[in-house]
């Protein structure tokens, strides 16, 4: 397998685990397309590496994603702020066998049992990793929560409006009639 010193993630990455060498170092499998290869950094180092080299910092992204979705643990982070690329950890980033995935990378998962979960992935690579399909499931949610807000800040849809309408069908079954709500 190929081994580079750094990488920076792109559109493209879906999968950064923990591979430990023959000395004990800690370094990343990254999964790219069909190509897999080793980085020799730590996966938490690679994934701030590319958050600080959009001008940001994990910190920063920890920080940003609980302001949008409560405090919470293990949040799922903006890696590339220009196109929203939302990575989510497996576990704390604090353990050494975190993995790290692209939420827009998954197509799907499997229950394997009680307390693992096989993730599918757009391009037909899987991995089983330790979480039952609820937790898998609670960490695609909030994923997709913060994604869909930073698009709804993007465009600017995220006002709240004090007044709305009142749609309603008529007797005849055909037509809406529209009312505004009274405050």
């Amino acid at each position: 397998m190929k081994t580079v010193n750094k990488h920076i993630l792109n559109h493209d990455s879906s999968i950064v685990a923990p591979e430990f060498d023959g000395y004990g170092h800690e370094n990343s499998i990254v999964i790219e397309n069909d190509q897999p290869f080793i980085v020799r950094m730590r996966p938490v180092d690679l994934i701030n590496e590319t958050i600080k080299y959009y001008g940001f910092s994990l910190s920063g992204a920890i920080e940003g994603s609980r302001s949008i979705l409560g405090n919470i643990n293990m949040p799922p982070i903006v890696v590339i702020p220009s196109s929203d690329t939302i990575w989510f950890p497996c576990k704390s980033h604090k353990h050494k066998d975190c993995v790290w995935l692209a939420h827009a990378q998954i197509a799907d998962k499997e229950r394997v049992d009680i307390a693992r979960t096989k993730v599918l992935f757009k391009q037909g690579h899987s991995l089983i990793i330790d979480l039952s399909v609820n937790q898998f499931e609670r960490r695609m949610q909030r994923a997709a929560e913060l994604y869909l807000e930073q698009i709804k800040r993007k465009t600017g849809r995220f006002q709240e409006f004090s007044m709305g309408f009142n749609i309603l069908k008529d007797s005849g079954n055909r037509n809406y009639t529209v009312h505004r709500e009274e405050s």
